[in-house]
């Protein structure tokens, strides 16, 4: 980590790790920039990949950005600098703040003050940060829906449809709200439901006996709740609305802040569960590779041991995702080979620092 840091402002660094191997054997190597940059080419290049899907999800154009501000630490790696000014073409250049940390902070706080409704003072570019997560739709006859407000959409978006009645001297019509991508309403999630009742049956004089003009306005504001309007345009300008609002409750498909918790609750036990496997298996994994190191290096000749600490240690380049069962396993089956070289020693190298 130090080095990494080190190689940010210098082209070369020192790497030195006392006692790497038992019996005092250190490591002292030069790691330049280009080495670095080479050794970690890949992880550079999965760095752009939420550039590219950011810039997709907000509809922008690499000529619609004004400036670049990098946050976060590993922003200051030379090689991630390039790469975002090759994404850009070289047109644009990197701001440069003193604590791009605090940057961060201060823009969430904006935002925050601002979805809170404690803003009098807003500013008026969070507008242009501001869109919606999925589509909304309107479903129509045979199961279909019509999108209203696509995904993507900067907010405050609105969008008015004029909709037919289906059903011959059909008197009240349901307005259905779906929110997401598919084309079908089965393939979506039904948000809430509207219903405009009262509606004279179309005749022959108007509409032709079977159908009557219903007028569809969907809005959706800077908070993402959702406003639903239909009216009757066959003459009688009847009217019903719908409000969609997030934290009222969970009967249009909206998440209370009661679920919300508990949603909360559960990641946090999940993450906290499944942070425990993952250091029981880097243990595993520790423990096995160390035993490996110390066969390896002091056992001199082609021993059983040396042969069967060999072969684990091509298993393990093998199966880079292996789970903690099969660490534990060959490291028994090295135990059983090894243990009467090395006697208690074996045992001393497990012990980690917790």
């Amino acid at each position: 980590e130090r080095a990494k840091h080190a190689l940010s402002a210098q082209h070369q660094v020192r790497v030195e790790i006392e006692a790497l191997l038992d019996g005092g054997v250190d490591l002292s190597e030069t790691l330049t920039r280009a080495q670095f940059e080479e050794l970690n080419d890949d992880l550079f290049a999965r760095t752009m990949a939420p550039l590219r899907k950011t810039m997709a999800d907000a509809g922008l154009e690499k000529g619609d950005i004004n400036e670049i501000i990098h946050v976060g630490g590993s922003t200051r790696i030379p090689k991630v600098q390039q790469l975002i000014r090759d994404y850009f073409d070289g047109k644009k250049e990197i701001v440069k703040v003193n604590n791009p940390d605090e940057t961060v902070a201060y823009g969430a706080a904006v935002i925050g003050r601002h979805v809170a409704g404690d803003d009098d003072d807003k500013p008026t570019m969070l507008g242009n940060l501001l869109i919606s997560l999925y589509t909304i739709s309107i479903e129509t006859a045979g199961g279909a829906v019509t999108p209203m407000i696509p995904r993507r959409s900067r907010l405050p978006a609105e969008r008015t449809h004029v909709f037919t009645t289906y059903l011959g001297r059909q008197t009240a019509v349901a307005i259905n709200v779906f929110q997401g991508e598919g084309s079908t309403a089965k393939d979506n999630t039904l948000f809430g439901r509207l219903v405009l009742t009262g509606i004279p049956p179309a005749s022959v004089w108007n509409w032709g006996w079977r159908w009557r003009p219903i007028q569809v306005t969907v809005k959706v504001d800077e908070l993402g709740d959702i406003h639903v309007e239909a009216t009757d345009k066959g003459g009688s300008g009847k009217s019903e609305r719908l409000s969609i609002v997030s934290g009222e409750g969970h009967e249009h498909g909206r998440l209370s802040k009661e679920e919300i918790d508990r949603m909360i609750r559960e990641v946090a036990e999940d993450l906290v569960e499944e942070e425990r496997i993952v250091k029981e298996r880097v243990d595993a994994l520790n423990m096995l590779e160390t035993y490996i190191v110390k066969n390896t290096a002091v056992t001199g000749g082609e021993t059983d041991c040396e042969a069967k600490a060999r072969a684990a240690s091509e298993w393990l380049d093998g199966n880079p995702a292996a789970e903690k069962e099969d660490y534990e396993e060959k490291l028994k089956e090295l135990e059983d080979a090894c243990g009467p070289v090395h006697g208690g020693r074996a045992r001393d190298i497990w012990t980690w620092p917790r």
